[in-house]
């Protein structure tokens, strides 16, 4: 069935931590279809087609192109290599990682409450994994429980202090509970280790005019322009009110 081609429409658009925008489809997806590209209507690749969830309905999903652009360029691995690595994981190990890949499907379809759970499990199984830690944060924040995703976060940097990910989110997480001036030190160690991502540059900007510090944001808004145009746009959007 090669270079056939089914359509929908974007139903929704969510983001996940590590992972990047994850866009959900009404365009049917059979096994076998993984891997396929996902078009929009100019003929332009916005994702890839990734999973499909049955939870009572048929929920298709693609990762957005940023995440596979962003991905390193790695030795391939055959199936048979890819068993023996598994083979050799320790049981905690797996079982975290089963629980882990729980998390990550509650999180597709916006299940906070069931994803925290999975997460805290595999947590539990494999305290060890930042990623894990990461997430944990990341749902509680959803969930407005600010400490908690605070020191979730800190753990994920104790194990990996270089993550720019986790002070991004850290950063979130000190912004939604009022505490500016953290989350500023937090955006801004976020954009010195990954300085090509844009998301750092845009909510540094935001901070910045929640304490009133527009000439700050206006920094902001310069640096990001040239990374992504359509987001200094939305920074530049609350900059005007």
């Amino acid at each position: 069935m090669e270079g056939s081609v089914s359509d929908g429409i974007v139903s929704a658009i969510r983001e996940v931590p590590d992972l990047g925008r994850i866009i959900q489809i009404t365009a049917p997806v059979s096994h076998g279809n993984s891997g396929s590209p996902l078009f929009n209507m100019r003929g332009q690749v916005i994702g890839i087609v990734t999973v499909k969830v049955t939870n009572g309905q048929n929920i298709n999903l693609a990762l957005g192109v940023p995440r596979i652009t962003s991905l390193a360029r790695g030795e391939l691995m055959s199936f048979d290599q890819i068993a023996a690595r598994n083979k050799s994981t320790n049981q905690p190990e797996l079982l975290a990682e089963l629980w882990y890949r729980g998390g990550i499907d509650s999180l597709w379809l916006g299940n906070y409450d069931s994803a925290l759970n999975y997460f805290e499990t595999a947590a539990n199984r494999n305290p060890r994994r930042p990623e894990t830690w990461i997430q944990i944060g990341y749902c509680k924040v959803k969930q407005g429980r600010n400490d908690e995703a605070i020191r979730a976060y800190k753990k994920a940097l104790q194990l990996r202090p270089t993550s720019a990910e986790a002070y991004n989110k850290l950063g979130d997480a000190y912004y939604y509970g009022g505490r500016f001036d953290d989350a500023i030190a937090s955006y801004k160690q976020a954009a010195r280790l990954q300085p090509s991502e844009p998301e750092a540059y845009y909510n540094l900007g935001l901070a910045y005019l929640e304490i009133g510090d527009r000439e700050s944001a206006m920094a902001q808004s310069r640096l990001l322009e040239p990374l992504d145009p359509d987001m200094n746009k939305k920074l530049l959007a609350e900059l005007q009110r």
